[in-house]
C-alpha cells in the first residue's frame, strides 16, 4: 500500500490477491458449522460502524473524529443496503466482519475485513471471508480479489490458506483535505 501524507518520505506497497472461487478452501470451523456467516441485522449496524472506525484508524492511519464516525455509519448503512456486508458469529457472539467493496456478476472485491484485537488469532477473519465467498459463489460469482498490507503476516497467512494467490501490488494515495 502506498500511503502518502504531507511530510512522508516513504510509502508501503499493498499485495494484490486473487482467487478463483472454485478453488476456495473452506476453513474447518465454518464447514463444520462451529461458526456461521450471515448478513448483519439492522440492530447490529452500530457495532459494524464501530468496527469500521477501528479498521479505518488501524489499517488506514485515520484519526478517530466525529466526522469519521459519521462517515463510517453512512458507509456501513450503504454497504448493508447493497447486501455487501458479512458478519461471522461464534454462537450468538459477533466476532468478525467483512464487506465487498465492489461487486460485478463475475467478480467481487473483499474489503474492510475486521476482527477486534482480543478475538484475533482464532481464524475468524478467514472464516468470515470464506463465508462471504461461499455466498458469492452460490450466486454465480467466479473470482474474488483483495488488497492487503504485506507487513500483516496474519492476513497473508489467512488469505493464502483460503486459496488466494498474490498476483501483484497496488498503491493507495490518501490526501489530506486541509
Amino acid at each position: 500500500m502506498r500511503v502518502l501524507r504531507p511530510g512522508d518520505e516513504t510509502a508501503l506497497d499493498t499485495f494484490l490477491y486473487t482467487l478463483e472461487l472454485r478453488h476456495l478452501a473452506v476453513p474447518p470451523p465454518l464447514a463444520a458449522g462451529q461458526v456461521r456467516c450471515r448478513h448483519p441485522e439492522d440492530a447490529e449496524l452500530e457495532l459494524m460502524a464501530q468496527w469500521r472506525i477501528a479498521f479505518t484508524v488501524e489499517a488506514l492511519g485515520a484519526t478517530a473524529t466525529p466526522a469519521l464516525e459519521t462517515a463510517s455509519r453512512g458507509e456501513v448503512r450503504l454497504i448493508h443496503e447493497r447486501t455487501a456486508d458479512w458478519l461471522l458469529l461464534d454462537g450468538a457472539r459477533p466476532v468478525a466482519y467483512s464487506a465487498f467493496n465492489a461487486m460485478l456478476p463475475e467478480i467481487v472485491q473483499i474489503g474492510g475485513v475486521w476482527t477486534p484485537a482480543p478475538l484475533r488469532g482464532r481464524g475468524y477473519a478467514r472464516a468470515v471471508v470464506a463465508g462471504s465467498l461461499l455466498a458469492a459463489r452460490n450466486q454465480g460469482v467466479a473470482r474474488a480479489v483483495l488488497f492487503a498490507d504485506p507487513l500483516n503476516q496474519a492476513a497473508k497467512r489467512a488469505y493464502l490458506s483460503l486459496g488466494f494467490r498474490i498476483v501483484g501490488d497496488y498503491g493507495l494515495v490518501l490526501l489530506d483535505a486541509r
